[in-house]
């Protein structure tokens, strides 16, 4: 029996743009919070964690989103303004917002197919974002989060997506390694 894989399916920010993402990264990092920074080769924006999936539950995800994806053409996202997820009085995770409606357009055509698949919606509303930052403690939050609201406006820069990802991610004590199980060209 084939293990099961951790798997996501996301997409990649351009090298020009995570160089600027990776630039606030650096910023965050003098404020001195106790946090694991996303690496910049790792960076993307994800649209559907799956957790651990069979061979059989990957191979019908990948038909979905092959089926998909020949619906929508490529579209720009701009990444804009930093924010936190749960809120700002309790910090887990530093993110970039994400903004194109076609993203959530994706979204939501995927999110019918994979519960149609008996792929459970996450229940809440999609809020497309690349997170830079998970933290372990609230170490400099005030400091924290006066980066953030002088950071709500600040823009990233803007890219064209033309393929999503579905990424295996293989945890480790150093952090997440990512593979590419299978690209997605949008319109294809």
């Amino acid at each position: 029996m084939n293990p099961m894989k951790r798997v996501f399916l996301g997409i990649k920010i351009p090298q020009g743009v995570s160089k600027e993402v990776s630039l606030f990264q650096k910023e965050l990092k003098k404020i001195d919070i106790d946090a694991k920074f996303v690496e910049e080769e790792n960076l993307h924006i994800n649209l559907k964690f799956f957790g651990s999936q069979s061979d059989e539950i990957i191979d019908k995800i990948i038909d979905v989103v092959s089926n998909v994806v020949k619906e929508f053409q490529g579209f720009k996202v701009t990444l804009k303004g930093v924010g936190a997820f749960p809120s700002q009085n309790f910090i887990r995770v530093v993110w970039i917002g994400v903004l194109s409606k076609e993203l959530h357009e994706l979204f939501n055509r995927l999110e019918e197919r994979f519960v149609e698949i008996g792929i459970l919606s996450e229940g809440r509303e999609f809020t497309p974002h690349l997170t830079l930052a998970r933290l372990r403690s609230q170490k400099n939050k005030n400091l924290l989060i006066e980066k953030i609201r002088s950071s709500t406006n600040k823009e990233f820069g803007e890219f064209f997506v033309s393929e999503i990802y579905l990424i295996e991610s293989k945890l480790s004590p150093k952090g997440p390694t990512y593979s590419d199980v299978k690209v997605f060209r949008l319109g294809k």
